[in-house]
């Protein structure tokens, strides 16, 4: 699988050679907010004119085509913002309360609109779009990144007695990015976020050690 930086590499060098007339990095963020609201498949490329400001021509000039447009959108979200929501399974002090502080912000949306709710890539991921290979490559690459981050999380909550010690990321991992695609499509379908963080403490509660839910049972 080709590397991010290798994806973003190219693409930096791609749009040197390239004369803007605006701040890329502003026009990728307005671009990301948008599809992060309206979702992928259905953001076209008038949408991204309206959203951004820039006419379509600039934006072809600056980035050759629509695809190799929303291609740097993906990295850029993925350098830019998924860096940043994975930072919340690393934070907390145990492996439990990392995935709650992630689910959690799945489910809870700012009020600042920089931060939609949810991963941009697992949304997209939900949609099944039709898309190029460079951009599935992309999107594989991005969900990889949670995959592992994920996979870590378990293994330090297990060794430090948070989650259950028989708890297997092989098979643990899947059943958490069902349960993110779950709260997006839900969440968008509008159920009660009450109900959704019912889900949430369910979900972690399967993976809560046993001698932990037999105390609680007893009280």
């Amino acid at each position: 699988m080709q590397s991010l930086e290798y994806l973003s590499t190219l693409a930096f060098g791609f749009l040197m050679g390239r004369n803007r007339q605006f701040d890329e990095y502003d026009v990728l963020e307005r671009a990301t907010r948008w599809v992060w609201r309206h979702g992928f498949s259905a953001t076209s490329m008038r949408d991204i004119v309206a959203a951004t400001g820039v006419a379509k021509a600039s934006i072809y000039n600056a980035f050759g085509s629509r695809e190799a447009f929303f291609q740097r959108l993906l990295i850029y979200y993925i350098e830019r913002k998924q860096a940043q929501s994975l930072t919340l399974l690393k934070a907390a002090r145990t492996g439990r309360a990392a995935l709650q502080a992630y689910l959690d912000g799945v489910l809870h949306s700012p009020s600042d609109e920089s931060y939609m709710s949810g991963c941009l890539i697992i949304n997209i991921a939900a949609e099944q779009p039709a898309l190029d290979d460079e951009a599935q490559a992309t999107i594989n690459y991005g969900l990889t990144l949670i995959e592992e981050q994920l996979t870590r999380t378990i293994e330090r909550g297990v060794k430090d007695g948070s989650i259950d010690r028989a708890t297997e990321p092989t098979v643990a991992v899947p059943c958490l990015l069902a349960t993110i695609l779950g709260l997006y499509v839900l969440k968008r379908q509008g159920i009660c976020q009450n109900k959704l963080q019912d889900m949430i403490d369910a979900v972690l509660d399967a993976f809560a050690p046993t001698n932990r839910l037999v105390r609680s049972e007893v009280a």
